[in-house]
């Protein structure tokens, strides 16, 4: 199978037609559960962020790799 230009152009031109449909479908929907489904993602998001920040601000109290001080520091 020989691959050109036109083909391979073709793909990312594929791929850029779903993404675009894809945030359109999220974020231009008009349905009767937008509502719902934007509060589902913002909600998500919050509780995401929250536990990044848990397990970040944990981590430091004990940490897994102690760093090593030489006798001059």
């Amino acid at each position: 199978m020989k691959l050109n230009a036109d083909s391979s152009l073709s793909k990312v031109h594929s791929a850029k037609q779903a993404e675009i449909e894809l945030f359109w479908l999220i974020c231009c929907n008009r349905g009767p559960s937008t509502n719902l489904f934007h509060l589902t993602l913002v909600i998500t998001a919050t509780i995401c962020c929250w536990m990044m920040w848990a397990i970040v601000y944990l981590a430091q109290m004990k940490p897994l790799i102690v760093p090593i001080l030489n006798e001059g520091e």
